[in-house]
């Protein structure tokens, strides 16, 4: 079995991947319920991703030391951290994954800066399709990341 941060890096094995030129996506799950991470890993490796998931916020910030994700699914939250906080200090986009009821929630995690937001419980295509319309936007614009000291363009 690979390691999440091989997972991370390379390509994930018995999945066929886009046909399209472009690398695969890395996609980081943020979710304390053991079972509901590993289905959405799953699920996600289905569509060509590199995908791994971690139960918190630590482990996710421990794990991403030298490489963002190009996406990332969390609860909203988690222990001693939120999925909004957990996007700022990865500096990547976020499906926030929440159980709370009514539109308000939903308004208020997207006026927080939330990509998109999906209610519990939720279709496993509907997360799929949210996925890859957030990576695809990502993918617009410049194919590549410059980095001089600090500042990264």
């Amino acid at each position: 079995m690979q390691s999440t941060e091989q997972i991370l890096t390379s390509t994930p094995g018995n999945t066929q991947l886009p046909t399209t030129s472009q690398t695969p996506s890395r996609v980081l799950v943020v979710e304390p319920h053991p079972t509901l991470r590993t289905v959405l890993v799953q699920r996600l490796r289905q569509d060509g991703h590199l995908a791994a998931a971690v139960g918190s916020a630590a482990e996710a910030i421990d794990l991403c030391r030298e490489q963002s994700p190009d996406l990332l699914v969390s609860a909203e939250i988690l222990e001693q951290n939120t999925a909004m906080r957990l996007a700022q200090q990865l500096g990547c986009p976020v499906i926030v994954l929440t159980a709370r009821a009514g539109v308000e929630a939903l308004v208020t995690l997207l006026d927080e800066g939330a990509d998109d937001v999906l209610r519990k419980p939720f279709g496993l295509e509907e997360l799929a399709a949210r996925c890859r319309t957030l990576l695809k936007r990502g993918r617009i614009g410049l194919q590549e990341k410059v980095s001089v000291g600090p500042l990264e363009v």
